[in-house]
């Protein structure tokens, strides 16, 4: 009876005295910040809108050398728009439009600078004639832009000042005279007004030009 009870208690297992540790949870992840949401681009401001310097009475003679126009910009690379703003500026578009020094024509070339462009084109010194001097005119913005490296406000103070004028007050560091500052101003704002009024004024269906993507 002492065997069977020593045997007994033999094969009941013994309770551990040694604490068990509790096996911690794992730690849950900080909360992911939201990602805040940019503002919408801003918008840029519209461009200001140019009013047309000319009026319904000028629109036909302006129309009337929209070609000359366009084919001297597509020859010389450059904008058509920025061409009928000088000719705006210099003539309102009369081709026997005359100035003070002599100045002839739709562009108002100076007669010693006509000859020149003559004899550099090999044609026939007409001022006079809308298809040479709208030709003419537009070669030498070209040679100016040329000659002062692509700045289109330099060549046209070139244009209205004559290049050598420039390039001395530019070695001198004096401003360009207000008078050109203002043929510089009027030029850019004109040929926004001819861009928007393209088509009214009957520009060719096919154009190339610096302006042009």
């Amino acid at each position: 009876m002492v065997l069977a009870l020593a045997l007994t208690g033999s094969c009941e297992p013994k309770a551990s005295t040694t604490p068990v540790e509790a096996t911690p949870s794992p730690a849950e992840p900080p909360p992911i910040a939201a990602t805040p949401t940019p503002p919408p681009p801003e918008r840029a401001p519209p461009e200001p809108v140019i009013d047309a310097p000319w009026t319904d009475a000028d629109v036909p003679r302006i129309r009337k050398y929209q070609s000359l126009v366009h084919n001297a910009a597509r020859e010389y690379d450059l904008d058509p728009h920025v061409i009928n703003a000088i000719i705006w500026h210099e003539s309102k578009f009369h081709a026997d439009a005359r100035g003070p020094g002599g100045a002839a024509g739709l562009m108002q070339l100076m007669p010693t600078t006509s000859r020149a462009v003559a004899k550099k084109l090999k044609r026939a010194n007409r001022p006079y004639d809308p298809k040479y001097n709208v030709a003419a005119g537009a070669w030498l913005l070209h040679r100016l832009l040329e000659i002062f490296d692509g700045d289109e406000r330099l060549a046209l103070a070139g244009y209205a000042l004559g290049s050598g004028a420039v390039r001395k007050r530019l070695a001198a560091g004096e401003p360009l005279p207000e008078k050109t500052q203002r043929f510089i101003r009027k030029v850019d704002a004109w040929s926004k007004a001819f861009a928007a009024a393209e088509q009214e004024l009957g520009a060719p269906a096919a154009t190339s030009s610096r302006a042009s993507p």
